[in-house]
Parts: structure tokens; C-alpha cells; sequence
């Protein structure tokens, strides 16, 4: 992911949107990866048609673009899964983002999410 055309690669690119940036997580789902910068900013890219990527919109993709739906939140980890987005923030806090037809969001509910939202630990 991450690179314009959709041709098979036989060996390592480097992929575009995360040029010059310092990238120290890495995670991919089901055609979806996210990133995590040392700037402690978050990116995305591929399929998006759940809003998996946390942009706000349901438009995939083909290069990584910054998450900027996080209002400048210090975020520390990320993990992907199928078709959602978790990001923990240096505060404590969580935030996720995708399907959530069985409730993998954590959110009380079955709702999809197109943007990183809140969760309400115990």
C-alpha cells in the first residue's frame, strides 16, 4: 500500500506520503495500513470504504495521508485490525475508527466510525 499504481513489487519500495517522515509503528488490516510517525502523527492508506482509515471520508486510498481527524492528540501505539483502527494516545485515552458491525470498537454500540472516535474505558 501506499504506492500509486497497483503493479506487484519483487522487492522493497519506498512508498510515498512517508518520504523524509521517521516512522516507528507500522501495522496493516485487511487492506488497510496505518503508520506512526515519531512526530507522533498518525497515516493511512488503502481500502477506506468503512472508514477504516479515520479520515472522515469512505474514499481509499493509494498513498499515505496524514490523520489529521485527531486534533494533534500525542498518539503512542497504534494497532490495526480487520477493518478497524485502534490508537492510543499519550494521555491514557483510545480512539478507533472502522467497522464495527460486532462492536470491535468498543463503543457501546454497532455503529461504524469514518473517524477516530473516543472510547469510554471502564
Amino acid at each position: 500500500m501506499g504506492l500509486s499504481d497497483k503493479a506487484t513489487r519483487a522487492s522493497f519500495n519506498e512508498v510515498k506520503g512517508l518520504s523524509g517522515k521517521n516512522i516507528t509503528a507500522i501495522s496493516t488490516g485487511d487492506l488497510h495500513t496505518v503508520a506512526l510517525g515519531s512526530d507522533r502523527k498518525v497515516y493511512a492508506t488503502g481500502k477506506n470504504s468503512d472508514g477504516r482509515l479515520g479520515l472522515g471520508d469512505t474514499t481509499n486510498r493509494t498513498s499515505f495521508t496524514e490523520v489529521t481527524g485527531l486534533g494533534g492528540k500525542n498518539i503512542t501505539a497504534i494497532s490495526v485490525g480487520s477493518r478497524h483502527a485502534v490508537v492510543l494516545s499519550s494521555d491514557g485515552k483510545v480512539y478507533a475508527t472502522g467497522n464495527n458491525s460486532d462492536g470491535q470498537l468498543g463503543l457501546g454500540d454497532t455503529t461504524p466510525r469514518g473517524s477516530f472516535t473516543e472510547v469510554t474505558l471502564p
